[in-house]
């Protein structure tokens, strides 16, 4: 048989379980003799084998050969038939499956200008999905139903269309709303083609999704695009939204109050653009077109505060002003938001509590300085009491001289004012010391401004008919000693009291 398979016809005229003594079948049921013919299918291939055995020799090998043609060419087109069968049923079970998985709804019907000639073909399970159990079995029974499930305001379109698309034999794609048995309506979309079949009727194949779901989503994003315009709209701050190319398209009533323009006017256009259509924005909408190009190349948000005066406005304002660049998926930018804050109000609260900060140090610097002063001048009045008291002691005993006791009171209240004097100095030339480490120690010396003061300050003191002559030597001396303007008018004062 091996023989055969391969499209060989093979014949033994006696002795043929000797020639395959392996095939227990020959030698069981005594068979001599041996004749098989390939069957060939329409495809010049193998498609089965026709073997004629007997018990006793087959010397006539041509007798046998006809009698075998005679079922051949029969029994090959009954083995095709039964194959061709199997695969369609096979082919049935594998579509069926299909149709019973697949979500959509898979539909074949005949169709004509006469509704009385439509009918569905074929129809798969997911109908009952889209337009319900009930209303899917009363279109296999009447396919001129399906007309009255579309949307009444879409129903006269659809019908156009599939119209056009069977007079065209053309493929569609259509969007529609279709009736469900619960009354609702629900998007679909509907794509397929019709053919001319040999008989001349002609055929309809379409497959219908649902797109209730996308529809629904589709509603709720145009519903928050909407609520986030409102809400950007009434936000207080200036938004301005740019494609990539720097146009503005979008702005909020805050940016229109901000410049004093209509959105018509600002829409469309870049901030360049803007600054060439309007001259007296002309600064503010270059720098705002180049610092937007900046954020698009940085492709990071960038913030800056400014001070600038609005055209048709007095006063200068702060502004502070977020440019955030928008990222595609390929990390490019494709959108740039602008939001425009006023702070004026918040830099001079700012610029407020610096002041108050300041003249709270300096009250406190103060206070600390009053109680110093209060501390020295209780030192200080301790020590020109000693020295006035003593000073009164020494002039009562010069009016009443008394050689036994006179001059040793008198030396010893000399002395004693004279370390009071010390004291006092002492605490004079600390106070001079502490003037220069805080008022003084930054101020540079400068001789004759110096001096004058020092003039000015003495004027009180000294007679009307002194001669002040000021001569300054010595300025160029690398070796000179260092004071400031303080500590050299307190030397020139004392220098001017011991000289009066």
């Amino acid at each position: 048989c091996e023989f055969v398979a391969q499209g060989s016809i093979y014949f033994v005229d006696d002795g043929v379980a000797t020639s395959f003594p392996r095939d227990t079948f020959l030698a069981k049921h005594g068979m001599r003799s041996y004749l098989g013919i390939p069957l060939w299918g329409e495809n010049e291939e193998v498609i089965g084998k026709i073997c004629m055995l007997d018990t006793k020799p087959m010397p006539d090998a041509a007798l046998a050969r006809e009698l075998c043609g005679m079922f051949v060419q029969r029994v090959s087109a009954e083995v095709e038939r039964v194959q061709a069968r199997a695969q369609a049923r096979a082919a049935d079970a594998m579509l069926g499956g299909f149709l019973r998985e697949f979500p959509g709804w898979v539909c074949a019907y005949q169709t004509s200008a006469d509704p009385s000639m439509r009918k569905v073909l074929l129809s798969s399970g997911g109908a009952d999905a889209l337009i319900g159990p009930r209303h899917h079995a009363e279109l296999l029974e009447d396919a001129t139903r399906f007309n009255l499930l579309l949307h009444p305001a879409e129903r006269d379109q659809i019908e156009h269309a599939y119209d056009q698309a069977r007079e065209s034999r053309t493929h569609y794609e259509l969007e529609y709303r279709i009736r469900h048995d619960d009354g609702h309506y629900r998007w679909v979309q509907v794509t397929g083609r019709f053919t001319e079949q040999d008989d001349g009727t002609i055929v309809g194949h379409s497959l219908m999704l649902d797109r209730e779901a996308y529809h629904a989503l589709q509603r709720r994003h145009e519903e928050l695009l909407a609520e986030l315009e409102t809400l950007v709209r009434a936000f207080p701050d200036a938004v301005f939204l740019q494609d990539h190319t720097g146009r503005v398209r979008f702005l909020n009533r805050a940016a229109e109050r901000l410049f004093g323009l209509q959105a018509d006017q600002l829409i469309g256009h870049s901030f360049a653009t803007l600054a060439e259509r309007f001259p007296d924005f002309a600064d503010i909408f270059l720098r705002a077109h180049s610092n937007t190009f900046q954020a698009f190349q940085g492709r990071k948000p960038v913030q800056k505060q400014v001070r600038r005066v609005i055209p048709g406005t007095q006063e200068p304002r702060d502004f502070e002003t977020q440019r955030i660049p928008v990222l595609d998926d390929a990390d490019q930018p494709s959108a740039m938001v602008t939001i425009v804050r006023d702070v004026t109000a918040r830099v001079a609260e700012a610029e407020r509590a610096e002041e108050v900060r300041q003249l709270r140090e300096r009250a406190a610097r103060l206070s600390s300085l009053s109680r110093l002063v209060e501390g020295v001048s209780h030192e200080l009045e301790n020590q020109l009491t000693a020295v006035l008291g003593y000073a009164e002691v020494g002039q009562a005993r010069l009016r009443h001289p008394d050689d036994s006791t006179t001059e040793e009171l008198l030396e010893r209240s000399f002395r004693r004012i004279h370390g009071a004097a010390q004291s006092a100095s002492e605490l004079v030339r600390k106070l001079l010391a502490f003037g220069s480490s805080t008022s003084g120690a930054s101020e540079p010396c400068q001789p004759a401004v110096v001096l004058e003061r020092a003039k000015s300050f003495l004027e009180n003191e000294l007679c009307a008919d002194y001669a002040w002559e000021c001569v300054l030597s010595g300025q160029d001396d690398p070796h000179r000693v260092r004071l400031t303007g303080l500590a050299l008018r307190g030397i020139v004062v004392e220098l001017v009291r011991n000289a009066v």
